[in-house]
């Protein structure tokens, strides 16, 4: 019988085993949240001590470039769909509202 407190030695299931990081230092897992939570996940990197300098810095400047077109291009469509809206109203209120007054007028007596 193996003293480790694993059921199957092969998974490797306990974290605290040497050479082995925990789920907030796999660089699967802060991939994972980057695309999910975005900018949230910064702290992971920044305190993951496996990661450099560099290697921090250019996670942060992707991170922040890829939010920040998300961002103006949302900003772009937003624009883009309230003025088509604007135009659709304008167009409705044209359609639905007649052009000659008389003919909204009540009985000629």
């Amino acid at each position: 019988m193996h003293s480790n407190s694993d059921p199957d030695p092969k998974l490797k299931l306990n974290a605290s085993a040497p050479g082995r990081l925990p789920w907030y230092q796999d660089t699967r897992v802060i991939a994972i949240l980057l695309l999910i939570v975005g900018l949230l996940a910064l702290p992971l990197v920044w305190f993951n001590k496996a990661y450099t300098l560099q290697k921090k810095v250019l996670i942060t400047v992707i991170a922040v470039t890829v939010a920040g077109i998300l961002l103006v291009l949302m900003n772009w469509l937003v624009t883009v769909v309230e003025e088509r809206r604007g135009t659709f109203q304008e167009t409705r209120s044209q359609i639905v509202s007649p052009a000659a007054p008389a003919a909204t007028a009540g009985p000629v007596q």
